[in-house]
């Protein structure tokens, strides 16, 4: 949402839908725009014209933008598959630590590299989404859905030449993260508590794991 006063109040409006793609990374180029300053080499785009503007359409923000989204910090259902606040303090405990020169909380180092590892990455265009999920250590599951029915496919590799729609956000997706992401690959029946094993490895189940987890609740794709 943006707001502005006295004689600029009129650029934005009261409210109004602008209808276009957005993201997070827009904020800093609109802004810059709307103080007339020149931007950085960032990764969004600025979407003053469509908030002067009293059409929806913006070319440089259209339907065939392709935005992108990854997880944070993941915080996993307990066994029951529900969140409860002493599970996530739980988690969080093995996360952050105090600094006793300052007393800020920050993520501990060595915690890091792990949660980086349960990082889910996706691809969206107006119409699909290209996620790629850490179902094992080194490997994504990749899930190319349509955002409008909710159904989708799991890939085994790059999309088929037919689907070039598919493949643009396939390359999109790897362009952009580059090598945080893996080699594909498909969870079959049973192969859960071979990957839950695995990830005991690579993160002790006495340690924040919520890939292992999460394991007990996890649903099958329809």
């Amino acid at each position: 949402g943006f707001a502005r006063f006295g004689e600029a109040a009129s650029v934005v409006g009261n409210g109004r839908d602008l209808g276009v793609p957005a993201s997070l990374e827009d904020i800093v180029p609109t802004v810059l725009g709307l103080l007339k300053l020149p931007a950085p080499e960032v990764d969004g785009i600025s979407l003053v014209s469509a908030l002067a503007s009293s059409s929806t359409d913006d070319p440089r923000a259209g339907e065939d933008r392709i935005r992108f989204t990854e997880t944070d910090i993941r915080v996993a259902p307990s066994a029951t598959g529900t969140l409860e606040e002493d599970h996530a303090a739980e988690q969080a405990l093995q996360l952050f630590a105090v600094d006793d020169s300052s007393g800020w909380l920050h993520l501990r180092q060595t915690m890091i590299p792990t949660l980086m590892l349960f990082k889910e990455r996706a691809a969206l265009d107006a119409t699909r989404v290209l996620a790629a999920l850490p179902v094992a250590p080194g490997r994504h599951e990749y899930l190319l859905i349509d955002r409008r029915s909710g159904k989708g496919e799991v890939l085994v590799g790059r999309p088929s030449e037919t689907d070039p729609q598919a493949i643009r956000l396939w390359e999109a997706l790897h362009d952009h993260f580059g090598d945080e992401l893996h080699e594909p690959i498909v969870v079959g029946p049973g192969d859960q508590a071979i990957f839950d094993a695995m990830w005991s490895e690579t993160a002790p189940a006495d340690k924040y794991n919520p890939q292992a987890r999460a394991a007990t609740t996890r649903s099958p794709i329809s």
